[in-house]
């Protein structure tokens, strides 16, 4: 079933496995031009000098998950201009 509603930017959130990307791969295939964006790449896209999020972080690490939103969220605003729904993550 496709959904035929307005366009839009979906953003889920939620704790580690707690099926976050199965409900976002779901949710963007009902759309008949979805997108499933994992913000989590552009993060592992660092290769050298990433530093991991870990619940005392702060500095750099801290730095570079804004920067992974900032990418995300220009992104996610690229495929909308497309014409797409995207769910991101």
């Amino acid at each position: 079933m496709v959904v035929q509603e307005q366009r839009g930017i979906y953003l889920i959130t939620g704790i580690m496995a707690s099926g976050k990307s199965t409900v976002a791969q779901h949710l963007a295939e009902k759309f008949e031009k979805g997108v499933h964006l994992r913000g989590d790449t552009f993060r592992r896209m660092i290769v050298s000098g990433r530093e991991e999020i870990l619940p005392d972080s702060e500095g750099e690490a801290i730095e570079q998950l804004r920067l992974r939103h900032r990418i995300s969220a220009a992104a996610a605003d690229a495929y909308f201009e497309a014409g797409f729904n995207v769910v991101l993550l």
